[in-house]
């Protein structure tokens, strides 16, 4: 996945993915100056964060 499609697959801004690839809690490559995003790992990042997600989707009024 690019980061734009990672950004809108989980209504998240480009910092915030920044973030979790710089705390190393989100792996990626990097391609010609441009971040992929294996859906392994994707997939894996997750599960591992999912009530995060959750948490601040049902505060933006989204349904769980």
């Amino acid at each position: 996945l690019a980061n734009q499609d990672l950004c809108q697959l989980l209504q998240a801004s480009k910092r915030s993915l920044q973030r979790y690839r710089s705390s190393g809690t989100l792996r990626y490559q990097m391609l010609w100056h441009k971040i992929y995003y294996k859906e392994s790992d994707v997939q894996e990042f997750l599960r591992t964060h999912f009530n995060e997600f959750e948490q601040k989707k049902e505060a933006k009024g989204g349904k769980a």
